[in-house]
């Protein structure tokens, strides 16, 4: 039963009703709110208590009772008392109290069984019950939607080329691969023993240093120079991109020859990818 218009259980209804919406409703917002929720327990809290009689009533009325007999519906207007005889159900008398209400049946092993009266026209189930099904239906759909997540992403790996050879650490670079000048060495204050070597693709040689301050960077060797220096953060794949003559590198997958080929550091293996179809294989 619904309370009053400017009675205090009316504006708590009111207010659970808002945090409902809050919580159960297609905008929630209440995770990140704990006073919220915690408003959100005692109100429900309070109504399961102020319901309890209210649903133990209901359940009493929708129990099945064998052998009951439906009373006919009433005439408008007043009715003179019923003076007909009850009539036997299964053979067994239906006793009648002096104000014509069924008293207790009787039941083959002689239990008296209550009769909860009619239920034709019963009304549906409490809207409260019915709204404890929407948490799971809101949980059913965030599952939904995070199978269909994955489900992408696996899709989007499966798509990838596979890089066409990966390049591992071979130590240090020989000191005298490269000018002490270099200008990259001058420019960062670097040294070739500051290097590690991950051999060569094609006559590119591959190296990487951590010396400078949180970077990591990757070198391309060509010709006793380093020409190409690309640094990122250490949490992100450093990429380097060269194009040189492409009857010096060897063939793409498909056989094909391209002047283009990208180096990505990644953890401690550099994947080598070729220009394939207008983007390189992993970009």
């Amino acid at each position: 039963m619904d309370a009053p218009r400017g009675s205090a259980g009316f504006e708590d209804s009111d207010e659970l009703q808002r945090l409902r919406q809050r919580a159960y409703g297609p905008n929630a917002d209440i995770a990140g709110d704990a006073a919220a929720q915690a408003r959100l327990s005692e109100l429900e809290a309070t109504q399961r208590r102020a319901w309890t009689p209210v649903v133990a009533t209901v359940a009493a009325l929708r129990a099945p009772v064998s052998g009951r007999v439906s009373a006919p519906d009433p005439l408008e207007g007043p009715q003179p008392a019923s003076t007909s005889v009850p009539q036997p159900i299964n053979g067994a008398p239906v006793d009648r109290e002096p104000d014509g209400g069924l008293v207790a049946e009787q039941d083959p092993v002689g239990t008296p069984t209550a009769d909860p009266g009619p239920t034709d026209g019963a009304r549906p189930a409490p809207w409260w019950r019915r709204r404890r099904s929407l948490p799971w239906a809101i949980a059913a759909v965030g599952v939904l939607a995070a199978a269909i997540v994955v489900g992408v992403f696996v899709g989007e790996d499966s798509n990838q080329p596979e890089p066409v050879a990966q390049l591992t650490p071979q130590g240090s670079p020989g000191p005298a691969s490269i000018p002490v000048d270099d200008g990259i060495l001058v420019a960062y204050g670097l040294t070739v023993a500051d290097f590690v070597s991950y051999g060569a693709y094609g006559p590119l040689q591959v190296w990487s240093t951590t010396k400078l301050e949180n970077k990591r960077c990757l070198a391309e060797v060509i010709e006793d120079h380093i020409s190409v220096f690309e640094c990122t953060a250490p949490s992100v794949d450093t990429i380097a991109d060269f194009n040189i003559e492409p009857n010096l590198l060897p063939p793409t997958p498909s056989g094909q020859l391209s002047p283009y080929v990208r180096f990505v550091l990644h953890d401690d293996v550099v994947d080598v990818y070729r220009l394939m179809g207008g983007e390189f294989y992993g970009s």
